[in-house]
């Protein structure tokens, strides 16, 4: 199981569409007329989701037992959540890592922000520099 895939309950409400929240992030919900298109919007949900996390600096929690239904959050927003775990497991302040890596406060802060697109490889170099590495997976679409 994926550190970023995290377990959902699926409850068809009182008006036929299907519920989906997240377990471990009770913010999160979303709901889909199917649970196949319930499913998909959870997807950005947990992007989303995941984005207000980082921008508000909470941790990142720890995905729960695995369930019927796991959600992983995109491509770009699983790294850039990598990122953001492994700098904060660091304790070096955004200033203190910025210096280590020889760039530009704005630069590592637009790295960490979770809307803004990087460049995979840049990502990759941080988490080295952090003892970290990223590592794909995939699986078949659900």
């Amino acid at each position: 199981m994926s550190r970023l895939s995290f377990p959902v309950t699926i409850k068809k409400d009182e008006s036929g569409f299907y519920l989906v929240k997240f377990v471990d992030i009770p913010f999160a919900a979303t709901d889909g007329r199917t649970i196949q298109e319930a499913l998909s919007e959870a997807v950005d949900c947990l992007d989303e989701a995941i984005a207000a996390i980082i921008k508000h600096g909470e941790p990142v929690p720890v995905p729960s037992k695995k369930t019927l239904h796991m959600i992983s959050p995109t491509a770009l927003i699983a790294a850039k959540t990598a990122l953001y775990i492994a700098w904060k497991e660091s304790g070096l302040s955004c200033l203190a890592l910025s210096k280590r890596l020889g760039i530009g406060l704005i630069l590592l802060q637009r790295m960490l922000d979770p809307k803004h697109r990087t460049h995979i490889g840049s990502i990759e170099a941080v988490l080295k520099t952090l003892g970290s590495r990223l590592i794909v997976d995939f699986a078949k679409a659900a």
